[in-house]
C-alpha cells in the first residue's frame, strides 16, 4: 500500500508550506496521480493473473497477446458468465469445462433482466422506478450488472443517464462558478458582472455536452479494446452499461458542490478567514483524485458485470 502526503510532496520539490500557492497544490496532485499509475503499471506487470480489467492508459485487460490477431466470440456465442468459456453445444444441465460453473447460470438461470427504470410492468410511478433503479447503482453497482440485461433497447437507459447527466451538470457547473467568484474575489475583489451566475448558467450546458462527450468516447474506446483483448463487448452493451453509470456522477458532483459552497459561505459570514484558503484548496484537490478513482471503479465493475452476458 502506497501512501501520500501532499505537504511533503510539495516539500521535497523545494516548496515550503507557506509557499504554497493554487498551482503548486494541482502540480502536486497530478504528480501523485502519475506515481499511482506508474506503481500499478509496475506492480501488475510483475503478476500473472487471469485476464482482468485495469487502468485505462494500460489497457482494458492486461494479458499477453501475440501478434496473431484473436477471434471475437460470435454474439450468438453462449460464453460462462463466470469465466467467459464458449460453451456452445453443451448441455445446459452441464458445468463449464473451464471453470466448474454449472452452465445454467449462464443460459436459463443467468439472473438478467430489465432494472426497475424500464420495467413499466412494476405497478410504480416513474419517480420511484427512477429512485430504485438509482439507488440500485449506487449501493450495490456489482448486483446490478450482473443482474442487467444486456441486449435490450437502450432508449430508456439514455433518457436515465440524460437526467443524471443534467443534474450534475448543474452541480458541477455551480462548484465552477462559486469556486471561480471566489477565487477572483480572494485576488482582484469581486469583478465577474452578476456574480457566479453568469459563469453557472453557461458552465451547465457545457459541462453536460462534457459528460456526453466523455462517455460516448470512453465507450468506443472500451468496446474497441476489448475487441482488440478477443473480448465480446459490443458498442451497444457498453453504452447501456455507461448509461446506467451516469448515476455515480452524483455523489463526486454533490460532495464538490457542497465544498465549494460551503467554503464561500463560512468566508462569507466570517467563521473562517481567507487565510484558510490552502487547506480549502488542498481538500478539494483531494476530492478530485478520490472522485476519479471512485468513477472508474464503477466503471470497471459495470464492465465486468456484463463482458460475459449473453443476453
Amino acid at each position: 500500500m502506497v501512501g501520500f502526503n501532499t505537504i511533503a510532496l510539495l516539500r521535497a520539490c523545494g516548496l515550503s508550506q507557506p509557499a504554497m500557492t493554487p498551482a503548486s497544490i494541482v502540480a502536486a496532485s497530478v504528480a501523485m496521480v502519475v506515481a499511482l499509475v506508474v506503481r500499478f503499471m509496475s506492480s501488475s506487470s510483475r503478476v500473472n493473473l487471469r485476464p482482468r480489467m485495469t487502468f485505462l492508459c494500460v489497457g482494458l485487460y492486461h494479458t499477453s497477446m501475440g501478434d496473431d490477431r484473436l477471434i471475437v466470440p460470435a454474439e450468438s456465442s453462449v460464453l460462462c458468465e463466470s469465466c467467459g468459456y464458449t460453451l456452445d453445444g453443451l448441455p445446459t444441465s452441464g458445468l463449464c469445462p473451464e471453470c466448474g460453473s454449472p452452465i445454467a447460470q449462464s443460459t436459463t438461470g443467468d439472473g438478467r433482466g430489465l432494472p426497475s427504470w424500464e420495467d413499466v410492468s412494476v405497478e410504480r410511478g416513474v419517480i420511484w422506478r427512477f429512485l430504485s433503479t438509482t439507488a440500485a447503482v449506487l449501493i450495490t453497482p456489482k448486483r446490478f450488472y450482473r443482474s442487467l440485461a444486456t441486449r435490450a433497447d437502450n432508449r430508456a437507459a439514455l433518457n436515465f443517464a440524460r437526467i443524471h447527466w443534467g443534474l450534475s451538470a448543474i452541480l458541477f457547473a455551480g462548484a465552477l462558478s462559486i469556486h471561480v467568484y471566489w477565487y477572483e474575489r480572494l485576488l482582484l475583489g469581486p469583478i465577474l458582472p452578476g456574480g457566479p451566475w453568469l459563469i453557472w448558467a453557461a458552465g451547465a450546458p457545457v459541462t453536460y455536452a462534457f459528460l456526453w462527450f466523455t462517455n460516448r468516447l470512453a465507450a468506443r474506446l472500451s468496446a474497441w479494446e476489448a475487441g482488440y483483448r478477443g473480448m465480446r463487448l459490443p458498442l451497444n452493451v457498453v453504452l447501456r452499461s455507461l448509461y446506467y453509470h451516469a448515476a455515480h456522477y452524483q455523489p463526486v458532483s454533490l460532495v464538490a458542490f457542497l465544498t465549494v459552497l460551503g467554503n464561500w459561505l463560512l468566508v462569507r459570514f466570517g467563521v473562517i478567514s481567507e487565510a484558510s484558503a490552502q487547506r480549502y484548496l488542498i481538500v478539494l484537490c483531494s476530492e478530485v483524485l478520490l472522485g476519479a478513482g471512485y468513477l472508474f471503479k464503477t466503471y470497471w465493475t459495470g464492465m465486468k458485470g456484463v463482458m460475459y452476458a449473453n443476453r
